[in-house]
């Protein structure tokens, strides 16, 4: 059987989450927030300063906004989503 979506991030965290006057779509969007902040994403989700959506994964990994990786072309390599060396921040 295949894994299970992630749930949607908790609604305290939600709560806290400011709207942003714009977005880029860009490691940028991160940058305007300090530690503990939350931003909505214009999506229906949100986000931290490190890119994290408040959601994890089934087996606990944390799950990020792939806008805000810093790597230009992320997601377009032969080796993603697993390989590759996109991702790290």
């Amino acid at each position: 059987s295949g894994s299970a979506a992630a749930a949607a991030a908790p609604s305290h965290l939600r709560a806290k989450a400011k709207s942003m006057s714009s977005l880029s779509y860009t490691r940028d969007d991160a940058g305007g927030l300090k530690g503990g902040e939350w931003a909505n994403d214009g999506m229906g989700g949100i986000f931290d300063s490190e890119g994290y959506t408040g959601r994890k994964a089934d087996g606990g990994m944390k799950i990020y906004k792939a806008h805000l990786f810093n790597k230009e072309g992320f997601g377009t390599t032969k080796d993603c989503p697993f390989d590759c060396d996109c991702c790290y921040i």
